[in-house]
């Protein structure tokens, strides 16, 4: 995953391989709102937000949005995933 929300990325979390940890992600994941759970699940998969080949599929093109706007939306999820897995209160 791209970096994003002061480098955040929960999938690289060392606490990771633990149920417990993947648990809380899942139920933080799930507070989101619609659109950031979609780009989120994506990106888990390995899809990336654009590219440069027209045969891609990218999330981008499957959400019919703007590239811009998926970063967008990728950076508000990780931020307030950031926020909820670390007990921050600025979400």
């Amino acid at each position: 995953m791209e970096e994003a929300a002061g480098a955040f990325n929960p999938f690289e979390n060392s606490e990771f391989e633990g149920s417990d940890y993947r648990s809380q992600l899942d139920a933080a994941i799930d507070t989101l709102p619609q659109e950031q759970i979609r780009i989120i699940q994506m990106l888990r998969k390995g899809f990336s937000i654009d590219s440069k080949d027209p045969d891609a599929v990218t999330i981008a093109k499957t959400l019919k949005r703007s590239e811009k706007t998926i970063r967008l939306h990728r950076d508000r999820a990780l931020k307030a995933l950031r926020a909820l897995l670390l007990g921050e209160s600025d979400a």
